[in-house]
């Protein structure tokens, strides 16, 4: 990883994948079609926030990092609301 923008205690990097890296959360990324909606990186570990178009992709996402080694914990999840009704009627 590059740094390529500090602002205060937070950086922004530029991370490069190598072959290896291909066959874990990226390729669970790839592979199941979630959307990488942000990823925060600890002493711990990774927070990374996903959203999926479908349950099954969620799903399909899990079993990716499971086949990877990988042990994804769900922390939080939500139902996507659909497109808001205004008050406008024609």
């Amino acid at each position: 990883m590059v740094p390529v923008d500090r602002l205060e205690d937070r950086t922004l990097f530029r991370y490069q994948s190598t072959t290896e890296d291909r066959r874990g959360v990226l390729a669970a990324l790839v592979e199941s079609d979630v959307t990488l909606l942000s990823a925060t990186g600890t002493r711990v570990g990774w927070r990374l926030n996903v959203r999926g178009d479908q349950q099954r992709t969620i799903g399909d996402f899990d079993e990716a990092c499971r086949a990877a080694a990988i042990q994804p914990t769900l922390r939080d999840i939500h139902a996507s609301v659909g497109p808001r009704r205004t008050g406008i009627r024609r």
